[in-house]
């Protein structure tokens, strides 16, 4: 083989190399976290004060694993008696596996949440609530 083939070689298998990348790339996933992130932005220090909110105040969350049973219990504590809101389950490695649950608290003011349905693994639960005008906000990092 003379140089003038080697060349046409080497051309012919960078070509190869970079169609085979382009098609690699292009059929990536490419999820956002959100599918409306910008207007989440734009609200984000509506969360903040949220977040400072229940951070300012007794209003903790106890998230609780009901030992033998697919369940998670979140506790209010006693102020929990008029509140509403809701949790959203967050799969952070999938967009598609997200919940979202209304908050229904019974008399002790805990909510139990059956997690039978949710994949095993990393979730970050989003609860956010509004009790007495005010509206508070926690994420927690649990494993199923």
């Amino acid at each position: 083989m003379n140089f003038g083939s080697w060349i046409t070689v080497a051309f012919v298998l960078f070509a190869g190399l970079i169609i085979s990348l382009v098609v690699v790339c292009v059929r990536q996933d490419v999820s956002l976290v959100s599918t409306d992130y910008y207007q989440q932005e734009i609200k984000y220090q509506t969360r903040i004060d949220d977040i400072s909110n229940a951070q300012e105040s007794r209003r903790k969350v106890e998230v609780t694993r009901i030992p033998g049973e697919n369940r998670l219990e979140l506790s209010f504590g006693e102020q929990g008696a008029a509140l509403t809101g809701e949790v959203v389950m967050f799969r952070p490695s999938d967009a598609k596996l997200d919940k979202k649950f209304l908050l229904q608290l019974d008399d002790t003011g805990s909510f139990q949440m059956d997690t039978s349905r949710l994949k095993r693994g990393l979730w970050k639960m989003k609860i956010s609530w509004q009790q007495g005008g005010q509206t508070f906000f926690e994420e927690k990092t649990i494993v199923i």
